[in-house]
């Protein structure tokens, strides 16, 4: 089962992201029920793996951290494939991520090594885009990141992480909820 687990957003974010996200003139939106940040990729998991999992992210006793966001940031700007909106790395959260990764590891997962770059994807572009998308994004882009210094994001505080399935569509990835685990 493929899995990862991430953080949800709450209503008033969501509420604000969708706004951010309207008129995003090329792209493949991501809708508000997958709208998340994750804390750890995990792929596909031996069912051992997720109950080995369960049991230490059940064990992970920290703050909640509280959550401020950032601007919007292209992943690969010279090859963009997709729109992200840029969460501050706050010591809490970092520390969260990594007793994420820790678990991970004590559960025999793998997980990818590269820095944690908090975010929530926003929406996905194909491999190659045309410079006349280019254009238009870069246009949206510039108006959005105006928009947005002069009504910033709310914030939140993150009460706790999740632990998700995610199943892959051609319409999208489709995520489920498996288990809960509370901070603070």
């Amino acid at each position: 089962m493929r899995c990862f687990v991430g953080i949800g957003l709450s209503e008033l974010v969501l509420d604000a992201v969708e706004h951010l996200q309207e008129g995003l003139p090329i792209g493949r939106v991501v809708p508000r029920e997958s709208l998340h940040l994750t804390l750890a990729f995990l792929d596909d998991l031996e069912p051992w793996q997720i109950e080995a999992l369960h049991e230490g992210l059940a064990d992970i006793h920290l703050p909640a951290p509280a959550l401020r966001f950032g601007g919007l940031e292209l992943f690969d700007p010279e090859h963009p494939r997709l729109l992200a909106l840029a969460v501050e790395p706050v010591p809490e959260l970092v520390a969260l991520q990594r007793a994420v990764a820790q678990a991970a590891r004590r559960a025999e997962i793998a997980l990818e090594r590269r820095r944690f770059r908090p975010h929530v994807t926003l929406a996905r572009f194909r491999a190659r885009m045309e410079p006349g998308e280019a254009c238009r994004l870069a246009q949206w882009l510039e108006a959005r990141g105006q928009a947005q210094a002069e009504a910033p994001l709310p914030g939140m505080t993150a009460e706790g992480a999740t632990l998700y399935a995610s199943e892959l569509r051609p319409e999208g990835a489709r995520y489920t909820a498996l288990s809960h685990y509370p901070l603070g």
